[in-house]
């Protein structure tokens, strides 16, 4: 079985599905490619593995100001999901 990652927030891009994600991209703030279909997800092995990718820390700034983890895609709400209950 496979797992997606549902994004619901930022609001822009509320219900898609994460295809791919660059962590290190823009000084490490990240830049995500999202979509509506699918059939075009980034699918993971397991719900571990999704969860483990949604929680990356950016190589180029793996901290934030604050001191904290810089892991980009937290920003985001997300589901992570069996491919076959969506």
């Amino acid at each position: 079985m496979a797992y997606v990652i549902r994004v619901w927030t930022p609001e822009l891009i509320a219900g898609q599905f994460l295809m791919s994600f660059d962590f290190d991209a823009n000084d490490g703030k990240g830049f995500g490619e999202f979509t509506h279909c699918l059939w075009q997800a980034k699918r993971f092995t397991t719900a571990v593995s999704a969860m483990l990718f949604f929680r990356t820390r950016s190589i180029v700034r793996p901290h934030r100001p604050d001191g904290l983890p810089n892991r980009p895609l937290t920003a985001s709400t997300v589901e992570i999901l069996p491919e076959d209950e969506v």
